[in-house]
């Protein structure tokens, strides 16, 4: 699983709260048989556990440290999906050739959703289950 967060300078407060939450609380459902990256983006995309650089297993130890990270991710700059887009699909990629089907998710905060760089990256994963909130 693959899980990008907005944290472009539109999204703040409350609304920045509730996605924190929201990935929290999808890294709580992940047992050590799944593996995951999450990462923000606005101008550029990051892993926001820097050394995170493939997905991970995720157990109790990583999930832990998702977790820091992610209550530490501040909004600034502006919104580049495609850099979203890009982390997650090169992520899948990367496993693709082992693993048939990791799904992955895009939170942001309007309902702007770009579709065409969406599906850009998602042709190239005929297999790859996605979802956008």
């Amino acid at each position: 699983m693959v899980i990008i967060v907005d944290v472009s300078g539109s999204v703040s407060g409350l609304t920045l709260k509730l996605m924190k939450t929201s990935v929290i609380e999808m890294l709580d459902t992940l047992s050590d048989d799944d593996y995951v990256n999450v990462a923000r983006f606005n101008e550029k995309a990051y892993a926001v556990v820097p050394c995170f650089t493939t997905l991970v297993q995720a157990n109790i130890k990583n999930k832990k440290i998702f977790k820091e990270a992610v209550m530490n991710m501040q909004a600034k700059g502006t919104t580049d999906y495609k850099t979203g887009f890009q982390f997650a699909f090169d992520q899948l990629l990367n496993v693709r050739l082992t693993h048939s089907c990791f799904p992955s998710y895009l939170l942001e905060d309007t309902l702007e959703f770009r579709i065409q760089v969406y599906n850009e990256y998602r042709l190239t994963l005929t297999s790859t289950s996605a979802k956008a909130f």
